[in-house]
C-alpha cells in the first residue's frame, strides 16, 4: 500500500491501493498511478482518495540493449533485455507481435524468448504500469530467414572455352561457350533451375575456376540484382595459370550471378556444390571450435616422417595409411567421427585441401565416396607450389572421395559440417562486402568499424583479431561462424595463414604461399567466431611478413 502525505498525517485508518470509482472531485485511478484510501474526510460515503507519493508511482521503463540482436523469422531465440524500471508483470513486444515467455530477472534485466515474425527488424518494447519504453536503435532486433544449406555432388553449369571441353549441354553450354572474359567485362550466368539447383534457391555455393589469363588478373562473383560491383574480390590468377577458388554467392530472385574480370583476357569454369533455400530442412551447420587434419600423405613417405614423427603421430589412424596420389588415382578418407566430427548424422563436411609435392600442373576433385566421379574439379595447381583451396563436400558412408589428375600429395582439415540434426546454425548469404585489409594507405577505401585492419601488415609468428559481429552491416550479435574470402597478400617468402577464434594457432592451415606467385593468394574460410565476434588471423611464416584482405560473404547463425 502507498504511504499517507505528511500533509495528512492525522488519518489513522490504514493505505490501500485504490482502483474503483472515484469520489468527490479527485481525479480517476489508473494503472499509472496509486492512491491513498483515508477514512472521515467528510466525503459522502466517509473517505476519499489522495494522490500517493511520486516516489512510490512507477516509472516508464526504458531499453538500453539487448542481446543477441537478430533471429530466425521462426522465433525461439533466447533475448536478453538490459534497461530499468521493469516489474512483474510485464509484457514484451517485438514489433507487433507478443513474446509468450518473458522472466523479469530484476529491476534491470528481462529474460525472453522471440516470437516468429517476418524477415526485417522491428523494435522491441516493454509494458509496464509505468507505460510503454520508448523506441529507439538500441532496442532493434532484425528477424533473419532461416536458410538451410544442401550439399549436392558437384556438377558443371558453366566453361566459357571454345569447343566445349567439359561436354556441357543446354543452358549451361549455351550461357557460357566461347565467352571469355576480356578486361574490365563480366558475364551473367543462371545458377537456380539448372540440375538439382531448384528455381527457389536463395544462395549457392560455386568453385570458380580463371584458366589461363593472359594477363594478372583477379574475378569478382556477386549477385546479378547488384547495382554497383562490390569492391571485394573471389579469386586472384597469374598468368597463363588456372587457379580456382570456392565462392558462396546471395542468389536474387533470378537466380542469376555475374563474374567480373578485371584485366586481360581469361575463361573461367564454375561448378555448383550445393545451394541454399528456405525450404524446410535439418542439414544444418555445426562449427567446430577448433579445425582439426585429418589427412597429411606426406607422412606415409619414411623419410617425412623420420624428420616429422611427432606430427605425424596426430594423424587419425584411419586415414594414416593414405598414400601419395598417383596419375588418376582416387582415395576415400574417412572423414565421421574424427576430428571432433560427429561418428553419425553428418551430411556434409567443410574442408580445407591443399595440394603440395607437385611435378607438373593437374587438379583435385572431392566427391561422395561410393558416387560417380564428377567432371567437376576443386583444386587447382600448377608445379611446385601449395595451392589450397575450401571444398564443401556430402558424405557417404562416413567417408568422401579424392581424386587426383597426377602425382601429388595431399593434406586436408576439417572445420565444420552439416548434420541432420534439428538444431544447428542456418547459412546467410549476402553481397559480398570488405571488413579488412591490412595493405598500407588504406586502398580499399575503407571507413568506421571495417576500416579496423589499416596498416596493421601481419608480421613472421603474429596474429591479427579482427571483428566480425557488426562489422560491414552484419549483425552485431548471433553470429556463430562467418564465410569470408581470405587473402593473402605480398608475402616475401612461404608462409600460411590460419583462422582460429581462439588466440592459440591451430595446426591447420587456410591459405598458402610460396612468395614467388607475384600475386595475391586467396581462399574460402567457413571461420568460427568467437564469443565477442571475433576471429584472429594468424601468420604462420617464420620469416614473411604479409599483408590480409578479408571479405564476408556469408554467416551462420542460430
Amino acid at each position: 500500500a502507498a504511504s499517507t502525505p505528511s500533509a495528512f498525517n492525522n488519518i489513522t485508518s490504514g493505505n490501500n491501493d485504490y482502483t474503483g470509482t472515484n469520489p468527490g472531485d479527485y481525479p480517476a485511478a489508473s494503472s499509472t498511478q496509486r492512491y491513498s484510501l483515508a477514512a472521515g474526510l467528510g466525503s459522502p460515503n466517509g473517505s476519499v482518495l489522495i494522490p500517493a507519493l511520486a516516489s512510490s508511482i512507477p516509472s516508464t521503463p526504458t531499453i538500453t540493449s539487448i542481446t543477441p540482436t537478430s533471429g530466425l523469422t521462426s522465433g525461439g531465440t533466447s533475448v536478453s533485455i538490459a534497461g530499468t524500471g521493469f516489474t512483474s508483470g510485464t509484457t514484451v513486444m517485438f514489433g507487433v507481435v507478443t513474446a509468450t515467455a518473458v522472466t523479469v530477472n530484476s529491476a534491470t534485466s528481462i529474460t525472453t524468448t522471440s516470437p516468429a515474425e517476418s524477415a526485417g527488424t522491428v523494435n522491441v518494447t516493454v509494458t509496464t504500469a509505468g507505460g510503454t519504453s520508448a523506441t529507439s536503435s538500441a532496442d532493434q532486433f532484425t528477424y533473419l530467414p532461416g536458410y538451410v544449406y544442401v550439399p549436392v555432388t558437384p556438377f558443371r553449369i558453366c566453361d566459357t572455352r571454345p569447343n566445349n571441353p567439359s561436354n556441357l549441354s543446354g543452358t549451361a553450354l549455351s550461357q557460357c561457350e566461347g565467352k571469355a572474359l576480356s578486361a574490365n567485362s563480366s558475364l551473367t550466368i543462371q545458377v537456380a533451375g539448372l540440375g538439382s539447383v531448384p528455381i527457389s534457391a536463395t544462395g549457392a555455393v560455386l568453385n570458380v575456376t580463371a584458366i589461363m589469363p593472359t594477363q594478372p588478373t583477379y574475378l569478382t562473383v556477386y549477385p546479378s540484382s547488384d547495382t554497383t560491383k562490390p569492391t571485394a574480390s573471389n579469386l586472384n590468377a597469374n598468368t597463363d595459370t588456372t587457379v580456382a577458388n570456392l565462392v558462396e554467392v546471395q542468389l536474387p530472385t533470378n537466380g542469376k550471378v555475374t563474374i567480373y574480370n578485371f584485366t586481360g583476357q581469361v575463361n573461367v569454369a564454375v561448378d555448383v556444390e550445393g545451394y541454399t533455400t528456405t525450404d524446410t530442412g535439418t542439414d544444418l551447420y555445426q562449427p567446430l571450435t577448433n579445425p582439426a587434419r585429418l589427412v597429411d600423405t606426406r607422412c606415409s613417405q619414411s623419410s617425412f616422417r623420420g624428420t616429422n614423427s611427432t606430427y605425424c603421430s596426430t594423424i587419425p589412424s584411419q586415414n594414416s595409411s593414405l598414400t601419395g596420389f598417383t596419375p588418376g588415382e582416387t582415395q576415400n578418407i574417412q572423414v565421421s567421427g574424427l576430428g571432433g566430427v560427429p561418428s553419425t548424422g553428418v551430411t556434409a563436411v567443410v574442408l580445407n585441401v591443399t595440394s603440395t609435392g607437385t611435378e607438373k600442373g593437374g587438379y583435385f576433385t572431392l566427391y561422395p565416396s561410393g558416387a560417380t566421379r564428377p567432371t567437376a574439379s576443386n583444386l587447382n595447381w600448377i608445379p611446385g607450389n601449395a595451392v589450397a583451396n575450401r571444398v564443401i563436400v556430402p558424405v557417404e558412408n562416413g567417408k568422401v572421395s579424392l581424386y587426383s589428375s597426377t602425382y601429388a600429395q595431399a593434406i586436408v582439415d576439417v572445420s565444420g559440417y552439416f548434420s541432420d540434426a534439428t538444431t544447428g546454425n542456418y547459412l546467410v548469404p549476402i553481397s559480398p562486402v570488405r571488413i579488412c585489409d591490412t595493405r598500407p594507405g588504406n586502398p580499399s577505401g575503407l571507413s568506421g568499424i571495417d576500416a579496423q585492419c589499416n596498416g596493421d601488415t601481419l608480421n613472421p609468428r603474429s596474429q591479427l583479431k579482427v571483428k566480425v559481429a557488426g562489422a560491414g552491416g552484419l549483425p552485431s550479435s548471433g553470429i556463430s561462424a562467418v564465410i569470408i574470402n581470405l587473402t593473402a597478400s605480398g608475402g616475401s617468402a612461404s608462409g600460411y595463414l590460419s583462422v582460429n577464434p581462439a588466440s592459440t594457432p591451430p595446426t591447420t592451415s587456410d591459405v598458402n604461399w610460396t612468395g614467388i606467385e607475384k600475386i595475391a593468394v586467396p581462399n574460402l574460410v567457413v571461420a568460427t567466431v568467437d564469443s565477442s565476434g571475433y576471429i584472429t588471423i594468424y601468420n604462420g611464416s617464420g620469416t614473411s611478413t604479409v599483408n590480409i584482405i578479408v571479405d564476408v560473404t556469408g554467416y551462420m547463425t542460430g
